[in-house]
């Protein structure tokens, strides 16, 4: 499932919820890893809805109100919104003229785009907790320009040659964009310009460990080791490295590494011209036939398989 979606009036559909298949059908583009929407009113009927993706939504005018997992949030025209997985909005508002572009993207995509600078977009969502922030003028026009040539490319005909691999190589251009357009603004509300929104970083212990923890994560070579062996360079328990995880993103320890593993087979295999026992190697794999069961476990296919696909 990647939308639950409530409608206003219950007579519609007794549970409450619509499946993601019938939003994919009706959305701009989609595929396995990523959905475009920029027609509010598939939204303006439905009194809340959860993303099960990342959320990145260009507000290009107009106002809306809602509440984001509780809170109550405000957008208008330049403002970016940008949310981790399994985000709630509720109450939502809209005023007539209120128009977005938004673009849901999986965690496996996301890896894949930005590789080494997903640090700031972690720091973004669960460091800073930050949701919504102004697009600076120097990025206005990367971003209107962005969209344009996506638009351009998703109206092209499916049978396009490539339509699919353009799409994706531009959605990567546009998140280092506004990765670039974070780092910008973190530094000006580092230097006493509060220009975002909630922009200081949580100082709590958990949060502390859970960015240790995603920087160990960045920095390690070898992703694929246990919960007890990076706890251990925290110098904590297995236990409360997940329950701090838990708190802090939703995702549990394992689901983390795993997560990067992942990205990593996909990434060297098909990326790089290593042979799979160094990749193996690499990684962190004890052996090259285990690592050959691990990925046909998550893959479904063999690591020759997946280079070659």
């Amino acid at each position: 499932m990647r939308i639950f979606l409530h409608q206003k009036n219950p007579k519609m559909n007794t549970s409450g919820i619509h499946a993601a298949r019938s939003i994919q059908i009706s959305a701009d583009y989609y595929d396995d890893d990523i959905i475009i929407i920029d027609n509010i009113k598939k939204f303006a009927e439905h009194d809340s809805a959860k993303m099960e993706m990342n959320l990145i939504a260009l507000v290009s005018s107009g106002k809306a109100r809602m509440n984001i997992n509780g809170k109550e949030t405000h957008l208008e025209a330049r403002q970016l919104l940008v949310c981790p997985p399994n985000t709630t909005f509720s109450d939502m508002l809209f005023s007539t003229d209120f128009e977005f572009k938004m673009m849901l993207l999986t965690n496996r995509i996301l890896y894949s785009f930005l590789r080494d600078k997903i640090k700031v977009w972690n720091d973004l969502m669960y460091i800073y907790k930050v949701y919504t922030f102004p697009y600076q003028d120097a990025y206005a026009g990367f971003f209107s320009h962005f969209y344009n040539i996506l638009r351009l490319c998703v109206e092209t005909p499916n049978e396009t040659p490539y339509r699919n691999d353009i799409i994706h190589s531009i959605l990567q251009a546009g998140l280092l964009g506004l990765t670039a357009n974070f780092l910008s603004l973190r530094d000006e509300s580092r230097q006493g310009d509060a220009t975002i929104h909630g922009g200081h970083p949580d100082t709590t212990r958990g949060s502390i460990l859970f960015q240790r923890f995603l920087n160990q994560l960045n920095n390690s070579r070898q992703k694929f080791r246990s919960v007890e062996s990076f706890a251990a360079g925290l110098c904590i328990s297995p236990k409360y490295l997940t329950a701090v995880c838990k708190k802090q993103s939703d995702k549990t320890a394992h689901e983390w590494i795993r997560d990067y593993v992942l990205e990593d087979i996909r990434y060297h295999l098909r990326h790089t011209d290593l042979p799979i026992k160094e990749i193996s190697d690499r990684i962190g794999f004890p052996n090259t036939s285990f690592f050959g069961r691990y990925v046909k476990e998550h893959f479904g296919v063999t690591p020759m398989q997946l280079r070659q696909s």
